[in-house]
């Protein structure tokens, strides 16, 4: 995936360069870093031209445990509501949003009747299994769960067993473990 800073004008030769020069299947947009709201114009007009181009966009909720960052990162989180009224705004566009913490069955993405069938995706990284992921498989199954490590932060182990702990049957597993990836991405099986 191609990192995207709306705020830079040349911005569109950079999602240009990503797609067709350099093959990226993806864009990653972080809008705290870049100073922007997710739910902003800016994001607004990034997501629009991806979904014209047929590719998904990241938008990490974080990246880095508030708690112990680094002194120049804001120690901010891309909240899921901003998250929603971006997809409200720009329909029929397909976000992943990595490392998000919380109550995943209770996401304003779920919860909100406008966006709850659209295509987004949260990996489960940094999510509980009891509370989070299960209740959110339990209520979609997999249309919205991807599987995710956040590799280098954290092993990639601890994400293994939360898919392993999973009470999903052997197809939703799949679709969840790869299968969504491959088809979101436009990636050969």
């Amino acid at each position: 995936m191609g990192t995207i800073n709306p705020m830079y004008d040349q911005w569109e030769d950079d999602l240009r360069l990503c797609q067709e020069d350099l093959g990226m299947k993806g864009i990653r947009l972080f809008p705290i870093y870049h100073g922007y709201a997710v739910d902003g114009p800016e994001a607004r007009r990034v997501l629009k031209a991806c979904v014209e181009r047929g590719i998904p966009v990241s938008i990490p909720s974080r990246i880095e445990d508030a708690r112990q960052r680094h002194w120049m990162d804001p120690g901010q989180t891309v909240k899921a509501d901003g998250i929603a009224n971006l997809m409200i705004a720009v329909p029929g566009a397909t976000v992943y949003i990595p490392n998000l913490r919380g109550a995943l069955g209770r996401l304003p993405l779920w919860q909100n009747e406008a966006v709850r069938d659209q295509s987004w995706y949260v990996d489960f990284s940094l999510s509980e299994v009891h509370g989070g992921l299960e209740l959110l498989a339990s209520q979609s199954g997999s249309e919205h769960l991807i599987f995710g490590t956040h590799i280098p932060f954290s092993y990639p182990g601890v994400a293994l067993v939360k898919r392993s702990l999973l009470s999903v049957d052997a197809d939703t597993l799949e679709r969840i473990s790869h299968g969504n990836a491959v088809r979101t991405l436009g990636l050969s099986s």
